[in-house]
Formats: C-alpha cells, structure tokens, sequence
C-alpha cells in the first residue's frame, strides 16, 4: 500500500479537442500541499477526477492506498471536500445542516467539537442565510471534517474573503493538520497564503506539473539571481548600477532598500561588485539578503509555458 495520501501516474483527460491533463503524474505525502496554476491549467479537472466525478481517459491514481477505479466508496468516507462555490441550505442553521451531514458517516466528529473546531460555536443555531462571507467558509470547511475524515480537498478555500477572512481560514487549515492530523489538498490563485501553510506544492501548466517540492527550496531554485541589498542609499546607488554589467533590472523598494535581478554567471561575486559600487558613490553598503517569493517562482515558471 502506498504511503502518499494521494498518488497519481499518468493520467490524461481530455473534452474534445482540449486536452485538460496531459500525463499527469504526482505524488502527495501526508502534508497540506497545495496545487497552483493559472485559469485553465487543469485544477479543478484533477480534483473531480480524484472525487471521482469524472474519470480520466488514461492513467490512475491512488487516494489513501485505494484506486479511484475500483471502489470509490472504499477511499471516498475517508476524504472531505470544499468546493469554490458550495451551496448550503439558508433555512437550517449551522448546527441542523452538521448534523444531517454527519449521518452520512460512520464515524463521525461530534457537531459541538466541530462547530468549536472552526470557531462557529457561537453561531452554531443561527440560519446558514445569516451567516457572514468568512463564516460560510468555516461551515464548509466544518462539513468536510465532520466525517471525520484522513484528506480534505479544498478548491479556492479563501476566495470571496477578505484579507482577514482569508488569514482565519489558512489558519484554520494549520491548526486542523496539527492537531487532528488531517492532510490537506489545496487549489488557490492567493499564492502568499500558500506559502504560509503548505507544506510543499507543486505547479500546473496546460495540464502538465512542471514543478514540486517544498516551497523555500523552489524559491531558492528559482530566484536564486534576485537579491536585496541594504544600503545608506537606495536612489544613489540604483543610479551607480544602471548599465552595469550583469545587472538585469534594479528596483527601488524604499529609502534604504533594492530589488536586483542579475544574471546567473554574475551571482558569485555580486555582493563584492554593489560594495565597490557603493564605495565609488560615497555611501555606505550593509550587506545583501537573497529574496524570491513563491509567486516569483510561479510567474517564472507560467512564463516558460
């Protein structure tokens, strides 16, 4: 039996002529692991097929030790699910809808320890009509622990939230992992939260993955040639950098602070060259941090196509 929560090989899927998926393999440890890409890239495809809504033209995959071919029921108890658009019923309150869900389920996580788990006891007996934007996100994710459940899928968790609403849920989502040891599955176009939370991801394009692991290691193989550079000042020392050798762009983040991007060939010795550089215009240079962002890994990386 594998030991990756979710582990796909191979798969293709295709409507029509567009090809959704395109031999598509992945593994996904026990972790919250997140899946990004842009509109189209194949997403939300590889999550129906995982629920198995949908099933792929070529190619299998394995939920929890158990093929999405066989059984689904076998593998489908043990997994919860948030979709980007959920409809639940305005009339029940949040307690009422819970409970119905939770007879679905042989084993179940009692509805006063969920509503509690996701910060809706207080809300518990209000009409889901009622509920506000970030709390309708924390019934869906209450739904899908109910069952309690070994994976949860979720698809665009944070959208329609505002930034508070969004830093709750991922919160929620963290805390969830560590303490009831539930791996997590997440698609979301707000990469900073991603990078908060997930543990690794992997990136899609045109229904191919181009790239996994742990996000600081991505980040690290990916920008690798973008720095910060620390300085008495910013204005005077971009003017000293402008046409110099290697140097590809130069951004001024604030008074004291640099953006550069340089070319791999000159990474080595750019921290010896902006001192020199810094020493011929009579400021003080206080060093360089390397700097990159999951979102500057996934811009590179959707640019290549």
């Amino acid at each position: 039996m594998s030991d990756y929560a979710v582990s796909i090989n191979n798969v293709t899927k295709s409507f029509g002529s567009v090809r959704a998926l395109d031999d598509l393999s992945l593994n996904i440890d026990s972790c919250i692991f997140g899946l990004i890409g842009p509109n189209g890239a194949g997403k939300t495809t590889l999550l129906r097929i995982l629920l198995g809504l949908i099933r792929p033209d070529n190619g299998t995959a394995n939920i929890l030790g158990h093929s999405i071919l066989d059984r689904p029921e076998d593998y489908l108890e043990h997994v919860g699910v948030l979709h980007e658009n959920p409809y639940y019923p305005p009339l029940m309150t949040a307690r009422q809808y819970l409970t119905d869900v939770g007879l679905l389920y042989p084993d179940q996580i009692p509805v006063d320890e969920v509503l509690a788990l996701v910060g809706l006891s207080e809300a518990a007996d209000r009409k889901i009509r009622y509920l506000s934007a970030g709390m309708y996100r924390r019934l869906g994710l209450a739904q899908a622990l109910v069952g309690r459940p070994r994976l949860i899928l979720l698809d665009e968790p944070t959208s329609n939230l505002d930034i508070t609403g969004r830093d709750l849920v991922m919160r929620l989502i963290v805390g969830i992992h560590n303490e009831e040891k539930v791996s997590f599955l997440i698609t979301s176009h707000i990469l900073s939260e991603l990078e908060r939370a997930c543990h690794q991801v992997a990136i899609i394009v045109r229904g191919k993955i181009v790239e996994k692991g742990a996000i600081a290691e991505l980040v690290e193989r990916h920008t690798q040639c973008r720095f910060r550079a620390i300085s008495s000042d910013s204005w005077k020392l971009e003017k000293l950098l402008k046409g110099e050798e290697g140097i590809v762009s130069v951004l001024v983040e604030g008074s004291k602070s640099l953006i550069i991007e340089v070319s791999s060939d000159y990474v080595r010795d750019m921290e010896s060259r902006l001192e020199k550089a810094a020493n011929r215009g009579g400021i003080q240079f206080y060093g360089i941090e390397a700097t990159g962002t999951l979102e500057d890994v996934f811009r590179r990386l959707v640019s290549r196509g």
